[in-house]
């Protein structure tokens, strides 16, 4: 309670400077905007892109362990479930997800230890939301490939795979800037959004 607390008071009118600080941003944020402007958001972030430098720097500086740092993640995860009783619902699917993999603007390929902490805590503690919608690319590091690989041969079912190479091709030829294409999310129901540009209604509308 004590770290909500003190969190409380820099987030979100200052910038993240913890792993944690950067977790309670992106909830709140999101939380926020759907309540005030009474829509559903469905894009949590793309988590391992915008969380990455803030938990090398923690555990750098020794402020944070990864265990520490995958109980949050799972936590953090949990919230969604949790909010929805999924244990005692008929239709468990929300539309929330969270983006991992792609690239960055510059067309680096984008994994680090939060793409997997993400990724095998998912798995460990067998949740349905948030859904992982992964981009991958012939550029993505063999390990991303096979983290993912290994949670589906388990059974654990709860991917969206998203083809960078059709879909930042796809959004160039219809005149997205490729830097801009680069950095592309998916929402629910897997509808490419432009982050900071495009706006989508549903799957089915540009």
């Amino acid at each position: 309670l004590e770290l909500i607390a003190k969190t409380a008071c820099r987030i979100p009118k200052n910038p993240p400077q913890t792993f944690y600080e950067g977790l309670c941003m992106l909830l709140f944020t999101r939380e926020a905007i759907a309540t005030l402007e009474n829509i559903g958001i469905s894009q949590l972030g793309h988590v391992d892109r915008l969380l990455g430098a803030l938990y090398e720097n923690d555990i750098k500086s020794g402020r944070i362990t990864e265990a520490q740092a995958r109980e949050l993640v799972g936590i953090w995860m949990a919230y969604t479930d949790i909010k929805f009783d999924l244990e005692n619902r008929d239709w468990p699917e929300t539309s929330t997800c969270i983006q991992l993999g792609g690239c960055d603007a510059f067309g680096n390929p984008i994994y680090n230890d939060v793409t997997k902490i993400f990724i095998e805590e998912h798995h460990k503690l067998h949740l349905v939301n948030p859904k992982l919608n992964c981009r991958y690319s012939k550029e993505s590091k063999k390990e991303y490939l096979m983290t993912i690989g290994k949670a589906v041969l388990d059974g654990h079912n709860n991917f969206v795979l998203i083809n960078d190479d059709v879909v930042i091709k796809g959004l160039i030829s219809s005149g997205v800037e490729e830097c801009d294409a680069r950095m592309y999310v998916s929402g629910g129901c897997q509808e490419t959004m432009i982050e900071g540009y495009g706006h989508t209604e549903g799957a089915g509308i540009y």
